[in-house]
């Protein structure tokens, strides 16, 4: 079905094409120590983020969001943040990271959608920048670590959309597994995969319906 959407969006340019996910994430213990480089323990959640996507032959970027129904291009030779549709942001920032860390890019036609519900604590924004970047790396033939992947998401968060975050959100949805929780040391950056089945622990996550944003809160303070 999402391809059917796909294909009806964009014409066919014969080049890669791919469809890629990033789960979003709850995290059990650890509020605010990511970024004081304590400890965590998140964990991947069903949630996620799809993009399909098909490699252009220059550096344009097409993007349809089928949440909001909204596209938008940029080019690849100049990323700067946007004042509107500030989701691009984070796939522009991702994208401009790869190419600082000296990555070649080629540009895309990009369609994805979120059953992620945004604002609600549950890192919708991590999973977007991971997606972005999968979906990226994996369209041009880049092979980039999944470590080395969160950090670019995280310089992406923190340089283009200006959000002082640590490194937690992107850790776990690059490095999460089914069943298991990740614990992670933010003053190393050392993680370990933590068995959860075995404990026959079930995890109840509640929507309390307030939003949740960061860019213009006290938390960017």
């Amino acid at each position: 079905k999402l391809w059917k959407i796909f294909n009806k969006k964009y014409t066919d340019t014969g080049l890669i094409k791919g469809a890629f996910s990033a789960p979003g994430r709850v995290n059990l213990i650890g509020e605010h120590t990511d970024y004081n480089e304590g400890f965590v323990l998140p964990m991947a959640i069903g949630k996620k983020i799809i993009m399909l996507g098909q490699l252009r032959n220059d550096q344009l970027v097409q993007v349809f969001d089928l949440v909001y129904k909204t596209k938008i291009k940029f080019s690849l030779d100049s990323l700067t943040p946007l004042k509107k549709d500030t989701w691009a942001n984070y796939l522009m920032g991702v994208m401009d990271e790869i190419q600082k860390a000296g990555y070649p890019l080629q540009g895309a036609n990009l369609i994805f959608i979120s059953n992620i519900p945004q604002g609600a604590g549950l890192s919708s924004s991590a999973a977007l920048e991971v997606v972005t970047a999968l979906t990226m790396a994996k369209l041009n033939s880049l092979k980039i670590e999944p470590v080395e992947m969160a950090h670019l998401c995280r310089r992406a968060e923190n340089n283009f959309v200006g959000v002082a975050c640590g490194i937690m959100d992107q850790y776990v949805s690059c490095l999460g597994q089914k069943n298991y929780a990740l614990f992670i040391d933010c003053r190393s950056n050392d993680y370990e995969l933590i068995p959860f089945k075995d404990h026959n622990y079930q995890v109840l996550i509640c929507n309390s319906k307030i939003q949740r944003g960061l860019v213009d809160s006290e938390y960017n303070i």
